[in-house]
């Protein structure tokens, strides 16, 4: 509910008043990143203490595993620029999902959370890394 509302709801927005959507989409946009940011500083705050009991060493790992799908997905994407990047971005959430309903099937939270919090922040970094860069290429061209 929490992606497919939200969703859902842009979409019937777009499709009856396009303009509107235009007008709010880039404030919704602000709002959602503040929030997310907002969000994920309260998970690791929360959960510092899972965060710190990694190594060094799984963190790279976990980097090197979402550095390497979202190479995948880019270089096996379209050419077009948001397609590709969308794909790479999509070939890297994978991972994640089906972690947690491997953990959630197999394991009790206690288990499972040492592991899969860890590997959602580097997944968010790893990908905010690529975004940027993509958007840093993108801003390159149209110049």
């Amino acid at each position: 509910m929490t992606i497919l509302l939200p969703v859902g709801l842009g979409v019937l927005v777009r499709s009856f008043f396009p303009k509107l959507a235009d007008t709010i989409g880039p404030a919704l946009a602000k709002v959602s990143g503040v929030a997310l940011l907002i969000l994920v500083l309260f998970v690791v705050a929360m959960t510092y203490g899972l965060l710190m009991k990694m190594e060094f060493w799984s963190y790279l790992v976990m980097a090197v595993v979402v550095a390497v799908s979202i190479a995948i997905g880019h270089w096996l994407g379209p050419r077009d620029a948001e397609e590709q990047t969308t794909l790479a971005i999509e070939s890297a959430a994978r991972h994640p999902g089906l972690a947690m309903t491997i953990a959630a099937l197999n394991f009790s939270p206690q288990k499972t959370l040492p592991v899969l919090v860890p590997y959602l922040v580097v997944f968010m970094v790893v990908t905010t890394i690529y975004l940027q860069w993509r958007k840093w290429r993108s801003d390159g061209r149209s110049t």
